[in-house]
């Protein structure tokens, strides 16, 4: 019994197939069912019952339960071994947009820091696909913001930013609170009924809490327009053609001089950065040093 007969039985377990599972091993259907036999002959018991569709036998649950505990501390001794003699690891990370908006100086610095390390940068288009990259190992982590929506990924927060209103100064809000001593005026989403807000498209995350937070208060919003970038969104409100919402990652020194910016008490718009790994994925001391660069 190897770690390579381990291997072949926890795909077939996974796939209920052995012909896709030789494809994802990269062998023949008939090599992977020799080496099951194989397996089998030498535990003296089945593992798979062959009558209802490679079914586990309970045999075969212990079998394969055991076998991914095995296979995980062999990947984990390899990945310390080759840090402790090399002094060199493959790090691959994947950001979402703003992740890597928060943390791309950070990863800099990091590379810095540490020249040995080979830093490589995956792109993906929405968290969804970093947390499936995270589930299939494709990825050591992920930099994106919450919710998770799966307890097989664990997390460490990062940084937490809060979500404002941003007006012009032109408008009504800022004239009215032009006075105020406080830096961020606190106002109701729900007394903004008559406004036009300038929104994410429908295809963007962040849209879908916005639409959430407007149906806990009450109302449809007027939409003057629907827009793919922070920058656009402001641009438009300073230009007078409707409100948007800001997170504070994004509010320069010169947009602070150019617009209004309204708390509005919505903590579930308030974005939670993480970085993320699979759950049962061994962290090593290079795992902890990012995060204290990217947390300090």
């Amino acid at each position: 019994m190897n770690t390579r007969q381990m291997e072949f039985a926890v795909e077939v377990a996974k796939e209920k197939s052995f012909t896709v599972a030789a494809h994802n091993l990269k062998v023949t259907q008939p090599s992977l069912s020799q080496t099951i036999l194989n397996l089998e002959n030498e535990l003296g018991v089945q593992i798979f019952d062959r009558k209802h569709n490679l079914a586990l036998t309970y045999a075969g649950e212990i079998y394969i339960s055991k076998a991914k505990v095995i296979l995980n501390l062999q990947k984990n001794l390899k990945d310390e071994i080759s840090e402790l003699v090399c002094n060199k690891k493959t790090l691959k990370i994947a950001f979402s947009q703003i992740g890597y908006a928060f943390t791309y100086k950070d990863i800099i610095n990091f590379c810095k820091r540490f020249p040995k390390i080979n830093v490589k940068i995956v792109q993906l288009n929405s968290s969804i696909a970093i947390k499936r990259a995270i589930l299939n190992s494709y990825i050591d982590f992920g930099i994106f913001t919450l919710p998770i929506e799966t307890d097989e990924i664990s997390y460490e927060i990062i940084k937490k930013e809060k979500t404002y209103l941003a007006v012009s100064l032109n408008h009504k809000l800022s004239k009215k609170f032009q006075n105020s001593n406080e830096k961020y005026p606190k106002i109701k989403l729900s007394s903004l009924k008559k406004e036009k807000f300038i929104l994410p498209r429908d295809s963007q995350r962040t849209r879908g809490l916005i639409d959430k937070i407007f149906l806990k208060n009450n109302f449809k919003p007027k939409i003057s327009c629907e827009v793919e970038s922070f920058s656009i969104a402001i641009q438009m409100v300073i230009s007078g053609l409707g409100i948007c919402f800001i997170n504070s990652q994004f509010i320069t020194e010169d947009i602070k001089n150019s617009i209004k910016l309204f708390d509005i008490d919505e903590p579930d718009l308030d974005k939670t950065l993480v970085l993320a790994y699979k759950k049962d994925k061994k962290l090593s001391k290079i795992f902890f040093e990012l995060l204290d660069i990217i947390k300090s």
